[in-house]
């Protein structure tokens, strides 16, 4: 890993250090796994491109808890919430971020 990917990796850890929260992300197979991810409640500027409601969440996961792509249908549980996933907005080597609602 060169320099510049090590020291992006370690910021990507200490954000969701600070910022993450635990929740449980279910798969289309019924495979469950628990992990650390960064939720993200205002996405009213994502208005202009899709419906968002009050229950639309912006959501980052790390690929270390979840390799996969996050797939349209799939759960994910937010302390009482059980969220759809919508759109997946983008998977770097890092992270997967999807609109949840």
């Amino acid at each position: 890993m060169s320099p510049f990917a090590a020291a992006l990796a370690r910021g990507v850890n200490a954000l969701y250090a600070k910022k993450g929260e635990p929740v449980t992300y279910t798969q289309e197979d019924d495979w469950t796994t628990n992990c650390t991810a960064v939720v993200s409640r205002d996405v009213a500027r994502y208005g202009d491109v899709m419906e968002v409601n009050a229950s639309t969440v912006d959501v980052r996961i790390r690929i270390a808890d979840l390799p996969e792509r996050p797939r349209r249908g799939e759960l994910i549980t937010i302390g009482d919430d059980c969220l759809t996933v919508g759109t997946l907005i983008r998977s770097t080597q890092f992270e997967h971020r999807f609109i949840a609602s």
